[in-house]
């Protein structure tokens, strides 16, 4: 494709074709050039009209010696400096690219899209700044919903308002609650929680600090707490095992104790010491003298150390009550009981006229029972019988502790 001749490079006057964006001899842009030579120069009022291009054969003429142009006049038109060329030359073209300096000006407008600063600055203009961080609204203060006075509460000493047992401070005055005009008010405690140290439910106010106790007050408290807690100490050693072994004994099924042998201090040569333990409530044993016969004794020996938890006594000849009466009947009897390592303890029994009857013994370690006479229900011809004594101890342990 041929250069068109009517298309130059502005920079060096080289030749360029139309789609030529920038000069083959000195590399200028030449899009500028492109965009202004599609616009006729009539179509833009405010573009200055080109100078037209001299001939290169015509001699040049010097600047300073250039013909001024005649003034507009109002019946002519200036008269066209340009000379006429000569007969036979073609009509030269003329050049329609804008000069340097407008080709720089529309560069910068297209680059920096926004006026120049003027020298002074309008005084109310705002100047810009970037966009602010969001941030939510501040939330809003809610009044405190009043305190409802309650039904039991303290009454405060200054202005006489109901607070809650748990405050110091009155909700309306903000005065102590355990202070009044005349001074402090705090009831004093029993001697009893002074001496344990509870105080109940006072907390000292904040900033306030705890009374120091120091003194001989002090130290006898301190002292009279040591012996009581030494005291709580020791009797539950001592007390502990009796108080397991009496609930184990209250609980534990009963089983029915055989002594070994059978004695007395005397007896009816018809009613001897064995047939009070034989089993049978129509035999009996007879102290063979008439009366009270006291200080006679009935006793029972064990080959073992045994666990006797209860003795049933079972007074005259028989259960039967047309039967009973016909002998004496004891009224008090005390029984001896020897533990294994030969300490003695006695308990004293009283029983009903014609009635079996169950006591409590609760020994261990017995060997001997021994069951003497004090009184008697009887009369003078008759003597006191026993028909039945009976020994229970655990069931699972009969013959043992």
């Amino acid at each position: 494709m041929n250069a068109s001749p009517h298309r130059t490079c502005t920079e060096c006057g080289a030749a360029r074709q139309d789609n030529q964006s920038f000069c083959d001899e000195c590399g200028a842009f030449l899009g500028w050039e492109e965009d202004t030579a599609r616009t006729p120069a009539a179509a833009r009022p405010d573009a200055p009209t080109p100078p037209t291009a001299p001939d290169r054969d015509a001699p040049t003429q010097p600047q300073d010696t250039a013909p001024l142009a005649a003034p507009h006049t109002a019946t002519g038109a200036a008269p066209d400096p340009t000379p006429n060329p000569a007969p036979g030359t073609p009509h030269p073209v003329p050049d329609t690219t804008p000069p340097r300096r407008e080709a720089d000006e529309r560069a910068r407008a297209l680059i920096v899209p926004v006026a120049e600063p003027s020298a002074q600055e309008p005084a109310d203009r705002v100047a810009p700044v970037l966009p602010g961080t969001p941030r939510a609204d501040a939330p809003r203060a809610r009044a405190v919903a009043p305190e409802e006075a309650p039904h039991n509460g303290i009454a405060c000493p200054w202005c006489d308002t109901s607070n809650q047992p748990h405050r110091h401070f009155c909700r309306q005055c903000a005065m102590r609650l355990a202070e009044t005009p005349a001074g402090p008010v705090r009831p004093r405690l029993p001697w009893w929680r002074r001496l344990l140290g509870l105080h109940g439910d006072v907390v000292p106010f904040a900033g306030d600090r705890p009374r120091l106790r120091r003194g001989v007050g002090d130290l006898v408290s301190k002292v009279v707490g040591l012996l009581v807690i030494a005291a709580v100490v020791t009797g539950a050693i001592i007390w502990t095992p009796p108080a397991v072994a009496a609930v184990q004994d209250h609980f534990a099924d009963r089983a029915l104790i055989h002594p070994d042998t059978k004695t007395a201090t005397h007896s009816d040569s018809g009613h001897l010491p064995g047939l009070a333990d034989d089993g049978k409530n129509n035999t009996w044993w007879g102290t063979g003298y008439a009366g009270d016969s006291s200080g006679q004794a009935w006793e029972a020996n064990f080959s073992a150390p045994t666990r006797l938890l209860d003795v049933v006594i079972t007074p005259g000849v028989s259960t039967k009550q047309e039967e009973a009466r016909d002998q004496g009947r004891p009224r008090e009897i005390t029984v001896q009981l020897t533990h294994s390592d030969g300490k003695e303890e006695s308990r004293e029994l009283t029983l009903n006229d014609g009635q079996p009857q169950t006591f409590p013994l609760r020994a261990r370690d017995v060997v001997r029972a021994r069951l003497q006479l004090k009184s008697a229900y009887t009369e003078p011809n008759k003597q006191v019988a026993i028909a039945e004594v009976e020994f229970f101890g655990p069931s699972a342990n009969n013959n043992t502790a």
